[in-house]
């Protein structure tokens, strides 16, 4: 199929990220791993360009749900994510 006749709707890229990574504490449970008490400082460079402009990515450790949410300041202002953040923990309390 020619490019002229492809369907735009095949270009879009998401603009949204969302990365699920486990439940840890099931894992950590049966084997001789251990998470650090220490923190884990900064998980990329502040640098470092987004593929997508809003990234979520959680994961469960000690029957905890933690979000991570990484954004593009360019493309949303600080006081719609931190919006996104409160509706967000609302809905995964319900």
């Amino acid at each position: 199929m020619s490019s002229d006749n492809a369907d735009p709707s095949l270009n879009l890229q998401p603009e949204i990220s969302f990365n699920y990574l486990g439940q840890f504490d099931q894992d950590l449970e049966q084997s001789d791993i251990v998470l650090s008490s220490h923190t884990d400082g900064e998980p990329m460079s502040g640098y470092t360009v987004l593929e997508q402009p809003l990234n979520v990515n959680g994961m469960i450790t000690a029957g905890v749900l933690t979000l991570e949410i990484r954004y593009d300041s360019q493309v949303y202002h600080q006081q719609n994510v931190e919006k996104f953040a409160r509706l967000l923990r609302k809905a995964c309390r319900k």
